[in-house]
């Protein structure tokens, strides 16, 4: 023990700044208690960089004084002026921005949703009514509640001339369309479109068909061509139909179409 309270009474005699002569020899241990020392040169003493020791207590303490300069203290946040503090996760105690987090008018039912409006902003959407949905708005920049289906019909005259029909006031724009279409005493048709891609089956006399690629289809009881649709388009409001008429049928085509958004 004498030898080595020894050598750290002449460590400053022995060792050269900058460099590992001697120090290479003192004894190591791991882990470190607080009443350990560590030995560092004093700048300020009255024989500059004299070797002096600090106990691991007094580092720590150095260093939370100074990391509680950089980053907000456990428990507090100046930032958010007032917060009351944050809980062990990190999670705001009692107030955040303007109000307490359970009380806070922005909260005005339950089933209020905050959403973001801007950069580090927010506003409310207030619950809708039961059984609504939320969907993103036409403009894509917010959300809104919403039915999120149309059930709605419309006729064809069989000796209409190809050509484009829009079907609008739907009120959305449709992801999914499903059609039943009747020609009475001759057929009937159910389709289903996702404006792309449109499998359908049909029924004239007692025989049943499928095709693709069509949305209606008018045919006779014999089977005989008639008039049949497409999807042209699916649009903000509704959707468009290409009609093709292959032979001209006189009489009226009655169509039904369930439109989801």
């Amino acid at each position: 023990m004498a030898v080595t309270w020894r050598r750290i009474a002449y460590q400053d005699e022995l060792h050269t700044q900058d460099t590992d002569t001697n120090l290479g020899a003192v004894d190591t241990k791991n882990p470190p208690i607080d009443a350990d020392k560590v030995l560092y040169r004093d700048s300020a003493a009255l024989v500059p960089d004299t070797l002096v020791t600090s106990t691991w207590t007094q580092i720590k303490a150095f260093l939370k004084t100074y990391f509680d300069t950089i980053f907000a203290v456990k428990g507090v946040n100046a930032d958010i002026t007032s917060m009351t503090g944050l809980d062990d996760d990190g999670i705001p105690v009692a107030k955040i921005a303007n109000g307490d987090i359970a009380t806070d008018t922005i909260w005005a039912a339950v089933g209020d949703l905050v959403v973001g409006t801007g950069d580090d902003t927010a506003g409310v959407l207030s619950i809708g009514l039961a059984n609504l949905k939320a969907f993103v708005n036409a403009a894509g920049n917010g959300i809104e509640w919403a039915n999120g289906m149309k059930v709605g019909t419309f006729t064809r005259d069989l000796t209409a001339a190809d050509g484009n029909v829009a079907i609008s006031g739907v009120g959305f724009k449709p992801s999914m369309l499903i059609f039943i279409s009747v020609w009475p005493g001759n057929s009937i048709t159910w389709a289903i479109s996702d404006g792309t891609t449109s499998p359908i089956i049909y029924m004239y006399g007692s025989t049943f068909s499928y095709t693709t690629g069509r949305v209606i289809q008018f045919t006779t009881s014999a089977g005989g061509d008639g008039t049949v649709a497409s999807i042209n388009s699916i649009d903000t409001d509704g959707f468009t139909l290409a009609y093709n008429q292959y032979t001209s049928r006189v009489g009226t085509g009655n169509i039904v179409y369930l439109a989801l958004r």
